[in-house]
């Protein structure tokens, strides 16, 4: 069993520091994990395993900093306290006699499809002054760009080898929604030339300026429509992509290997996205924090209830996010993570040991 801390001597250590402790002037700097310790995203992205290198310590700290941390106590009270189970509803109104295109129409409004039609129009004006043999080309309304769109939808689950095939003739080939909606030519030059922003780019634009208002828009829309669930978690993801981009990463270990990550907060239980974030690279300047103290913090901005529980991996975690996030919160964490209690105990199958902190947080091997 760990050697427990005597209670008489825990006030003299915080009353009377040693100036030159270790745990004041130690440094954790020089300590650099081993291969096993790190996480998925931190093995391949390497603008986040830069920034994790800073969460872990050096021996001399552990040491020191597990004074802070005793066996629980009886009267041990957490900062927040885990919700009770609440079952989440839909925050829209519908009617019995609402049709899909009705539902469609709630998520995605006509404020969008009105802004897609400025951008695509300016973008066919530019493309009509800049060649003659484009002058013929014709602006394009709410009713045109919605099939678009609608044919897209189509092809994302009824998959065939090409685009100009959805107009074939053949039998086992051609789809007659796709057919009689809209012409080929006119549906291939739509979806090269649809913006969802001014095609003029500002030089202080980030890197998903061309979509930025769609997200903006949507995630208005994912967070107005579900109601807040009692428990949520906070993950990252990875969504395909194969083109030229910036922001396209590698990594490794997950499924989906390439494409642009995202940070989503999602209901624990059934996943729907309350709110999320696509990783453009480093932030420039001077940035406090981990990138997961910032991830989390800036997803839990936009919860609007109080009575929520935030759970999320090893990747987010840290003892320097649990102290001030204004949200119960739990997970799983890094042995070599900063202020974190060493446990040596060898424990068997189906034991475990607790810690607490003095600042309420509940820590178990």
């Amino acid at each position: 069993m760990p050697k427990k801390l005597d209670e008489e001597a825990i006030p003299n250590i915080f009353e009377s520091p040693n100036e030159d402790d270790d745990f004041l002037n130690g440094s954790s700097d020089n300590y650099e994990p081993s291969y096993s310790e790190v996480s998925s995203a931190d093995e391949i992205d390497m603008d986040d395993n830069n920034e994790e290198d800073a969460e872990t310590r050096s021996t001399a700290d552990s040491v020191n900093i597990a004074t802070i941390w005793s066996s629980p106590r009886a009267e041990f009270v957490a900062i927040k306290t885990i919700t009770s189970y609440r079952l989440p509803d839909i925050a829209y109104s519908f009617e019995r006699t609402d049709n899909p295109y009705n539902i469609f129409k709630k998520a995605c409004p006509a404020s969008l499809f009105m802004r897609i039609i400025q951008c695509t129009n300016e973008h066919i004006e530019i493309m009509r002054n800049s060649k003659p043999a484009y002058k013929n080309i014709k602006l394009t309304d709410i009713g045109e760009i919605r099939i678009a769109i609608g044919c897209m939808i189509i092809m994302s689950y009824n998959h065939l080898p090409s685009v100009r095939h959805y107009w074939s003739k053949h039998n086992s080939m051609g789809n007659d929604g796709v057919k009689s909606a809209i012409t080929r030519d006119r549906f291939q030059l739509l979806s090269s030339k649809m913006y969802f922003a001014s095609p003029e780019k500002p030089e202080t634009a980030s890197k998903i300026y061309y979509v930025e208002d769609m997200v903006e828009c949507l995630k208005s829309r994912f967070a107005s429509a579900w109601n807040e669930s009692a428990y949520q978690s906070i993950v990252e993801t990875m969504t395909k992509f194969k083109g030229r981009s910036s922001m396209k990463q590698y990594l490794q270990l997950k499924s989906t290997k390439r494409g642009i990550k995202m940070w989503l907060r999602c209901d624990a239980l059934t996943g729907y996205t309350y709110d999320f974030t696509i990783y453009c690279g480093r932030e420039d300047g001077n940035v406090e924090g981990t990138i997961g103290e910032r991830v989390v913090n800036q997803l839990a901005a936009t919860i609007r209830e109080t009575d929520v529980t935030l759970c999320f991996d090893r990747f987010f975690t840290n003892i320097n996010l649990l102290e001030p996030i204004n949200y119960a919160a739990l997970g799983t964490i890094m042995s070599n993570r900063k202020k974190l209690s060493v446990i040596s105990t060898k424990l068997n199958r189906g034991q475990c040991v607790f810690r607490e902190r003095n600042t309420s947080i509940m820590y178990a091997k």
